[in-house]
């Protein structure tokens, strides 16, 4: 929503005699939203101007601009009119509310309580890794607003988080009804508005008789699935008929932070087809708060999802229209009827003779052609059918390099969507994967010549979304779990050391992410991972001890602390022990309380060559792939 708009009203102008307009809220496709103050109560609040895009102010009066539009102007207004008084009838703590509603420059208004500008957007954005506390707060009470009005026959159709404002105790309200929208989508079925990755696909058809509150469900778990992931989930429509959008269950690293039934619920709400879904709020949130209601199976692996490098939100989708292609009738073939011919003895024998007469003339045929045309009549018998999916052992080219293909073919080129292609390379790497246009797409796993292996999503040739990758015996990481982008470690995952310890947070480019959050082991024998903000050599971190809070600041390797390091004791916040020194896998090998403190710019002592934990031995690193020339990195 923009805060800018040529036709809105200027500041200081006064509406239905005691609403003075303070700013420009926000402008989108369907109206101008303002704040302003009661002139007499000198409150907020919030007033909803009906403006469709198409529409101009001409002497202060809003109008559509010529003849063409004025039906839909006007039956926009009528109905905007008609969802206000709806709304207002509604009282529900995580619904909008409607206080009051007036037309007035020929077109209508209607008047919202102001709760502040925060939505569940800036939330988000400020919480990189949400605790399930937090989520139970924020989420849970919005499936009850969706109960509320799914009672009332009333579905919100536009559920994001920006149209969930967050009040001072996180209470949230959900806004936006989005009353003009509705006369749209029911006077043009050619039209339709729609957030992209909020949208799911019963919203792009011709069909609104087609929506149950399982539209809304989808939005909702879209909203969840961006908060846990910061990243938006795939578009419906990019998910048919191949559906690559990642089970949040299957994530190993997601399971370390949130518990599989939530998870799967999650899953389920994201579900492509509506009658998967949760068929109710209530059902869904009965998943959230009883750990038995959901069971999600947990493959090794699942299809891709496209992880976050950074920290950083992704833009965020706009509310969009949207023309679904008009639904052409299938034509009736005219056939001519057939005579009725009873069958007797004479015609069934008749018929087994010419099937047998036309049996032997094709042997003869063949016969006759003799040896030397045998090289062309196999060529005739082994043509490939045109538009026709067939299988058959070919070689292909996959970037530079020449492969042994098995699998399914559509007119030469690979397309595979069962994810048992066989793929034999020169080198000896072998992979059982999906195949689309000649390139690995959609989930798989590669053994590689050296013994590392990779199971997990594929797409365009590149290890992309949730994997699984086991580096080479000569490599002090055991296995990577998560997310991969481009076929480097990227989003969240867990990384496990053959030493015993463990890390999980954030990885971009292959490493653990700078300044990214997650827990490491750093001593082993702890019961609680060391929780904070890492790079790939140095760690923030704390952990609980009993009643103590040790905080640890220094450098890591390998899942432990390795170099330069910290420890602080904490009682009571209180500061009780303070040890200054080097650590070598883990322990305190030599106490120096005079020493500096250290910092991310410090070099271990000479003694101690660092090494990053996340980096495989130079004989064969787990990705090495870019762009350009991904191929030949691969193996």
């Amino acid at each position: 929503m923009h805060t800018k708009h040529r036709y809105a009203l200027p500041m200081g102008e006064v509406l239905h005699n005691v609403y003075r307009i303070q700013q420009v809220l926000g402008a989108g496709a369907f109206g101008i939203t303002y704040l302003v103050e009661h002139i007499n109560l000198h409150s907020p609040s919030v007033i909803k101007e009906y403006f469709p895009e198409f529409a101009i102010r001409q002497d202060g009066q809003v109008q559509p601009p010529n003849a063409d539009h004025a039906e839909l102007f006007n039956r926009g207004l009528s109905r905007f009119f008609q969802e206000a008084q709806t709304l207002n009838k509604l009282n529900h703590p995580n619904i909008v509310k409607v206080s009051d509603l007036f037309k007035e420059n020929g077109t209508a208004y209607f008047v919202m309580p102001y709760m502040g500008s925060r939505t569940l957007l800036n939330w988000i954005e400020s919480h990189s890794t949400p605790s399930v506390a937090d989520l139970e707060t924020v989420f849970l009470p919005i499936l009850d607003g969706l109960h509320y009005i799914h009672e009332r026959n009333l579905l919100h159709r536009d559920i994001k988080p920006a149209n969930i404002l967050l009040q001072e105790d996180n209470t949230p309200v959900l806004i936006d009804f989005g009353s003009a929208r509705f006369v749209l989508d029911s006077a043009s079925p050619m039209t339709r508005t729609l957030t992209p990755n909020f949208a799911p696909i019963e919203q792009y058809g011709h069909k609104s008789e087609q929506y149950t509150p399982a539209l809304d469900i989808y939005s909702f778990a879209a909203c969840l699935y961006q908060a846990i992931t910061r990243s938006l989930p795939e578009a419906a429509p990019d998910r048919i008929p191949h559906d690559t959008q990642m089970k949040l269950a299957d994530n190993a690293a997601y399971r370390q932070l949130y518990p599989v039934n939530w998870l799967a619920a999650i899953d389920k709400g994201l579900n492509v087809y509506a009658n998967e879904r949760f068929q109710a709020a209530l059902s869904m949130k009965e998943a959230f708060v009883n750990p038995h209601t959901v069971s999600s199976p947990l493959p090794l692996y699942t299809t891709v999802m496209d992880a976050p490098e950074t920290t950083q939100m992704p833009p965020q989708p706009h509310t969009t229209e949207y023309t679904p292609p008009p639904s052409q009738p299938k034509p009736t073939p005219k056939s001519k009827p057939e005579p009725k011919i009873k069958p007797t003895a004479q015609t069934k024998s008749s018929g087994s003779l010419k099937k047998l007469f036309g049996r032997v003339v094709m042997l003869g045929i063949f016969g006759a052609v003799g040896l030397g045309a045998y090289p062309f009549v196999k060529t005739w018998l082994s043509k490939p059918p045109v538009d026709k999916p067939y299988r058959s052992t070919v070689e292909l080219t996959l970037g530079k390099r020449k492969v042994q293909y098995t699998g399914w073919l559509l007119n030469g080129v690979a397309e595979d969507n069962t994810g048992t292609a066989q793929l034999k390379f020169d080198d000896g790497t072998t992979c059982t994967v999906g195949m689309s246009n000649n390139k690995r797409h959609g989930t798989g796993t590669c053994v590689y010549p050296k013994g590392s292996v990779y199971e997990g999503a594929w797409k365009d040739d590149m290890k992309h979304g949730y994997g699984k990758y086991t580096p080479t015996k000569a490599s002090p990481i055991l296995t990577y779990e998560g997310g991969f982008v481009q076929g480097k470690f990227s989003g969240k995952g867990m990384m496990k050391y053959k030493n015993g310890a463990v890390f999980v947070g954030e990885f971009a480019k292959d490493n653990i992410k700078t300044n990214g959050k997650g827990e490491m082991t750093g001593m082993l024998g702890m019961n609680a991972r060391c929780e904070g903000t890492f790079t790939s050599t140095y760690a923030n971190c704390q952990f609980k001890q009993g009643n103590s809070v040790i905080k640890f600041k220094g450098e890591h390797k390998n899942g432990l602390w390795h170099g330069k390091g910290e420890l602080i004791t904490l009682d009571n916040n209180t500061q009780t022990d303070h040890y200054r020194g080097v650590f070598r896998n883990g322990d305190m090998v030599k106490v120096n309380k005079p020493a500096p403190e250290p910092s991310e710019t410090d070099t271990p002592p000479e003694t101690i060559e660092e090494v990053p934990a996340d980096t495989p031995p130079p004989a064969e690193p787990p990705v090495q792939q870019n762009n350009k020339d991904n191929v030949n990195n691969l193996f």
